[in-house]
């Protein structure tokens, strides 16, 4: 792997190269850049070109020679500790003859907090290893499934959409339909909502609602009853019906959460509500006749919650947060409660995740030029990565900036497609018959506060920005 030194002035082959992970030079460079000092601050980790690979092989030996032990140690001490507790658990029958009924009351008794105190400790240990057990499986996923560019459709075979109206509005944080995409519900940061009717495209607003307290956050609606929840910064959900004069009224307000409510959640059966919130929990909701309770509270994460999503089931859902961290949840039946079945460790914080099948969802790290593709295996029904494909995320001033996280993830089942934005950029992205994803369009907003949503036909594309200021709808077409 020798080159000529990419400084035209020095004429010279490469010798070294540079291990220090900050580095703004030539990672490959000959002896006049080192006589120069541009790597004066971090001498220690140049190498000669010849010693490169065989330093790379030694690092990952020592690091994997060492955990080996670790490992090896651990289990040696797990053999001791599960001789010695069984023997410590053992009882004596004999020893007991000879206590009287007091005596062997209090044995039992210090037997039964025995036994608590070990569970506790088993529970401790198990995480702890189960911890380990999933950071290996994230890395070996990272090591053997390589990166599946997405591939790109045939200009002629594209399905594109087009802004067909345009204009400006404040600033947005969530959009919604209701009736068969007939209508359409706009959250504001001003804790307003407005009703829109919607009509091919053309929007009237019918209503502006004003009870919210603080910023509305989310939205969901409902089919079956022409109801819908809006979430906000104030804590609360509301839950909004329509009378008589089409007018839309609160009919309940639900409290419980610490914090604004950052996502939404609704069965297809309209009895479930999942919400997601600031406060790190997720609140399960049942409808108990024409009325709203909380059924439980689900904790584990330690940042906010940034989106959910129910597979077609309706017996699993996901959930992921900035802690890097996706949880998987399955519903028992007998309990009537929702149990944490699986715990899957990311190198990323995430904003948006969706089911696209029972067997398979998709997961947008934040920041990152990949969407990441978890599918269930044959094993032990586990979710885990099997691959990566290339998504845009668009261009900004303020290419620091963490993702905006409201506009979550939406798959159109009828249409196969997939409503992705990261950072900056909106991907709509197909899953053809070949179970490949492909990329029909990604629009560039050259901003990361974008909100947006599709309707269900997916035919209009709905969005806000923050760079235009526009409310912007675009119609599907064919190139």
């Amino acid at each position: 792997m020798i080159f000529k030194c990419s400084n035209p002035n020095h004429d010279l082959d490469t010798e070294f190269v540079c291990m220090n992970e900050t580095c703004q030079e030539s990672r490959i460079f000959c002896f006049k850049c080192l006589q120069n000092e541009k790597h004066k601050s971090h001498v220690k980790e140049i190498h000669k070109i010849e010693n490169f690979q065989n330093l790379l092989c030694n690092q990952i030996d020592n690091l994997t020679n060492e955990l080996e032990q670790k490992i090896n140690l651990i289990s040696t001490l797990f053999i001791k500790f599960k001789s010695a507790f069984q023997v410590k658990s053992q009882i004596n029958i004999k020893q007991l003859n000879g206590l009287n009924i007091t005596e062997i009351s209090q044995f039992i008794q210090d037997q039964i907090r025995i036994q608590n105190e070990s569970k506790a400790m088993f529970q401790l240990l198990y995480r702890s290893t189960e911890n380990v057990v999933q950071t290996l499986k994230m890395y070996i996923n990272e090591l053997f499934y390589s990166d599946h560019p997405i591939k790109k459709v045939k200009k002629e075979s594209i399905t594109g959409y087009r802004i067909i109206h345009s204009f400006e509005e404040d600033q947005i944080n969530a959009i919604e339909f209701i009736n068969q995409s007939n209508l359409m519900i706009v959250g504001y940061e001003s804790r307003k909502i407005n009703i829109y009717q919607f009509n091919q495209g053309q929007i009237k607003q019918l209503q502006k609602l004003k009870i919210h307290k603080k910023s509305v956050y989310s939205l969901i609606t409902m089919k079956r009853t022409n109801e819908f929840f809006s979430g906000s910064c104030d804590k609360t959900i509301i839950l909004w019906e329509q009378f008589d004069d089409n007018q839309w009224n609160p009919k309940q307000v639900l409290t419980g959460h610490l914090g604004g409510i950052s996502c939404l959640v609704l069965n297809k059966y309209e009895d479930l509500l999942l919400s997601g919130s600031d406060d790190f929990t997720i609140k399960s909701w049942k409808k108990d006749k024409e009325f709203w309770i909380c059924s439980q509270t689900l904790t584990g994460h330690h940042h906010y919650v940034c989106s959910i999503s129910l597979n077609e089931n309706e017996n699993h859902f996901i959930s992921c947060s900035k802690d890097k961290q996706i949880f998987i949840f399955s519903f028992d039946d007998q309990k009537q409660l929702w149990k944490q079945c699986q715990t899957i460790l990311t190198r990323d914080g995430g904003r948006r995740l969706c089911f696209i099948n029972n067997s398979e969802f998709v997961f947008q790290p934040e920041r990152k030029k990949k969407l990441q593709i978890f599918s269930k295996n044959d094993y032990d029904s586990n979710f885990i990565k099997n691959k990566e494909i290339s998504i845009y995320t668009g261009t900004s001033i303020n290419s620091n900036k963490s993702c905006f996280w409201f506009f979550p993830q939406q798959y159109i089942k009828s249409q196969s497609i997939l409503v992705n934005k990261s950072s900056c950029s909106i991907n709509l992205i197909r899953l053809n018959e070949n179970d490949d994803y492909e990329i029909i369009q990604h629009i560039d907003f050259q901003t990361n506060r974008v909100i947006g949503r599709m309707t269900e036909n997916g035919e209009f594309l709905v969005t806000w920005d923050d760079k235009t200021k526009n409310l912007q709808i675009r119609q599907q077409r064919d190139c």
